[in-house]
């Protein structure tokens, strides 16, 4: 299930759009793919190797924001290999209300679907999640609770603003456990002009900014976070750089290719 939730993690850092006018905020609409890979296993952790790849795609659908993502990985523990796919496909809108969901997430014979809506009241208010599967499953949100987009946005809204800090919670609808305490640090504004890599002509003329989330579970009595991911944020939404961190191991996404998508609109 670590992986599982690895997933649903890099969702909250590659959403972008072609404008969100209203937070002050253009981003680019975009497919980005990721080529994963160990990037460090503690003794004892048992994880040898993993091989993978993530494709994200996010576009403007006029009435909201769609993102759809495709993990695939094989990961060698010991003496057996494990292969795992992820799907999820997100609507949200653009006010950052209202939330639909779906994913799929097969690991050997194990398969796993999560279906639903969700909605978001005042911010004083908080929501309610109502998962069509499995089916009768509800969830109180806390008020505050963003969805993956309005989260992305606030990030780069604060690290336009010069914050180093912002601590907010997630519901992204990966899974029955998708609602998050997050914990992100942001770090010093580097210009633009400084990249020379794949995706160089969308990504070299904007600012960027190296961050780290950590993320707990609302349950959670322990002061470590259950996993951590940290990547480099550019201006436009697009992340490069990324890294994986469950404590006993690690993972890193390469960005191997990025292109433009057409909006709905």
């Amino acid at each position: 299930m670590r992986f599982f939730r690895l997933s649903s993690v890099v969702i909250l850092i590659l959403c972008g759009a072609t404008a969100v006018a209203a937070q002050g905020v253009a981003l680019l609409s975009h497919r980005a793919v990721y080529d994963l890979s160990l990037a460090r296993a503690n003794a004892g952790s048992g994880v040898l190797a993993v091989r993978g790849r993530l494709v994200m795609e996010w576009a403007d659908a006029c009435d909201g924001y769609i993102l759809s993502q495709r993990m695939r990985s094989e990961t060698d523990e010991d003496s057996k290999a494990t292969v795992s796919d992820f799907n999820l496909s997100t609507w949200e809108s653009k006010d950052g209300r209202h939330f639909r969901f779906a994913s799929r997430h097969t690991t050997g014979p194990d398969v796993e679907e999560v279906r639903g809506q969700a909605a978001m009241g005042p911010a004083d208010v908080g929501g309610t999640v109502e998962f069509v599967k499995p089916a009768g499953e509800t969830m109180v949100l806390p008020g505050g609770t963003l969805f993956p987009t309005a989260h992305s946005v606030l990030l780069l809204r604060r690290a336009v603003d010069g914050a180093n800090y912002v601590r907010t919670m997630v519901f992204d609808g990966s899974s029955l456990d998708s609602l998050q305490d997050s914990t992100a640090w942001i770090g010093k504004r580097m210009e633009s002009g400084t990249y020379q890599g794949i995706g160089a002509a969308d990504l070299a003329p904007h600012a960027s900014w190296r961050v780290r989330i950590a993320y707990f579970p609302l349950d959670q009595t322990d002061a470590l976070p259950q996993y951590e991911v940290a990547y480099r944020m550019f201006e436009n939404g697009v992340a490069i750089d990324v890294v994986l961190d469950y404590g006993d191991f690690a993972l890193k996404g390469a960005l191997t290719q990025l292109e433009r998508v057409k909006s709905g609109c």
